[in-house]
């Protein structure tokens, strides 16, 4: 106004006008990129943005994660699939605990509440205010319904150092053992702790740290037969990481490809070393992962890895589990015919724990179905047990494949699979899983009975 003022000819108030009214289109744009169109709170991506700014600043806040557990609840109740109505649902009590525009809905199933407040104590009588309304049921259109939900309270940067930290809460599981209504303070270890075993498991991966163990496996007359290949991972931080944490948490990391690559070039080394085969022992048996398996080009990629050790294609058997064959069959079918065409043989693991379909599971044409350690154990503690192990058995017998029983750890327990008549046996009665050096000792000391 001052420049237009000295010189009327200069049109300086319009220009700064129109730059002051494109300035704000544009950020009511990005606004509206920032919210989420069905439920009105910002979305994953206003989160990132936010947080980024937050952490830069060096601000202390703190996260209210809200994850609904029960999410199908909704359809049943509602008679819709529209997972909106949750938003609807909360949106006014979500809005009675902080301002609307500290709301975020990064996943369908989880709420985030940002606390920008220097004090503790504040966020965590909000949080316990939120749980708290969880443990009453909710209305929607007249009819009543509970939500389930974990309540989890986190700051920065006392437990979060960043915004990686803030998703990791948001997106992946709360162990079965953490699972309280609300987690704050050293409820929440488990997010560190996962944080730590991503890490292993990259470095795991980047310094070739994965070893082998083999879990021997034994004929029902007591000789052995060969062994299954097992990764596992001595971490210089974390020490030795269960197997059951350590493969989902891969899976999860897109990671699993490599390690079942560089398991698969250990077994074939082993066996092109000439032990296996000089004391007879059949076939190693390998995990697949189904990830493995849906990758393009895998049937080219596997005969490279095992023709590159010049080995006999039947020393290898290749294991899927239950599961992933039930879901996948069709594309498996394909790949495990190929492949057995080319003299491998297959195997399904952990029968008798998904809900498979029969007809299908079958037609992949396993060689060996391996039983649940589960099934075995539940034969010994009821009748029923008993009946569904032996009707199992039965069953995969006339379906024409050989039949291994895991998880035989007592007398008992092998007096029992024995009367059923299965082929092989795997199990702690025998040998847990041994570093390769031990699994070759095992082999002779067979051989020389």
């Amino acid at each position: 106004m001052l420049i237009q003022f000295i010189n009327i000819n200069i049109k300086s108030e319009l220009v700064a006008e129109a730059l002051a009214c494109m300035g704000l289109m544009l950020s009511m744009e990005f606004e509206e990129d920032r919210l989420d169109a069905d439920t009105g709170f910002h979305n994953r991506t206003a989160l990132r943005s936010d947080l980024d700014s937050f952490i830069h600043t060096r601000n202390r806040f703190f996260i209210i994660c809200l994850r609904i557990n029960n999410i199908d609840v909704i359809h049943r109740v509602t008679g819709s699939a529209n997972i909106d109505i949750l938003s609807d649902t909360l949106s006014e009590f979500l809005r009675s605990v902080v301002p609307a525009y500290q709301i975020y809905h990064p996943n369908p199933q989880t709420f985030l509440l940002m606390v920008m407040d220097e004090n503790r104590e504040t966020a965590e009588t909000l949080a316990g205010l939120v749980c708290a309304r969880f443990e009453q049921p909710w209305s929607y259109r007249g009819a009543e319904f509970p939500l389930h939900a974990i309540t989890m309270c986190a700051g920065f940067p006392e437990e979060l150092q960043g915004a990686d930290d803030v998703f990791f809460m948001v997106d992946h599981d709360v162990p079965s053992a953490a699972q309280h209504h609300l987690l704050i303070g050293s409820d929440l270890k488990f997010l560190v702790h996962r944080m730590d075993v991503e890490n292993a498991i990259r470095r795991g991966v980047r310094d070739n740290l994965f070893r082998v163990y083999y879990q021997p496996t034994y004929c029902l007359d007591g000789r052995l037969l060969g062994a299954e290949a097992l990764a596992r991972l001595n971490d210089e931080k974390l020490g030795f990481i269960p197997a059951e944490e350590l493969i989902p948490i891969a899976e999860e990391m897109g990671v699993i490809d490599e390690i079942d690559d560089h398991i698969l070039r250990e077994v074939c080394a082993f066996l092109q070393g000439g032990v296996p085969e000089k004391y007879g022992i059949g076939s190693i048996t390998v995990n697949l992962s189904v990830i493995e398996c849906m990758r393009p080009g895998f049937v080219d990629h596997i005969r490279d890895i095992v023709d590159s050790y010049h080995i006999r294609h039947e020393w290898i058997n290749f294991e899927i589990t239950e599961s992933v064959a039930a879901n996948d069959y069709r594309l498996l079918s394909d790949v495990i015919g190929r492949l057995k065409g080319d003299g491998f043989l297959f195997s399904m693991d952990d029968y008798g724990t998904g809900y498979s379909n029969m007809t299908s599971m079958f037609s992949l044409n396993f060689d060996i179905v391996k039983i649940d350690k589960s099934l075995l154990w539940n034969a010994l503690e009821s009748q029923q047990g008993r009946i569904i192990l032996e009707t199992t058995i039965r069953m995969v017998r006339r379906m024409g494949r050989q039949i291994l029983v895991e998880g035989v750890e007592t007398q008992e327990q092998l007096e029992l699979v024995r009367e059923f008549g299965v082929d092989f046996l795997q199990g702690f009665y025998f040998s847990r899983p041994v570093p390769q050096e031990e699994f070759i000792e095992l082999i002779r000391s067979d051989a020389a009975v």
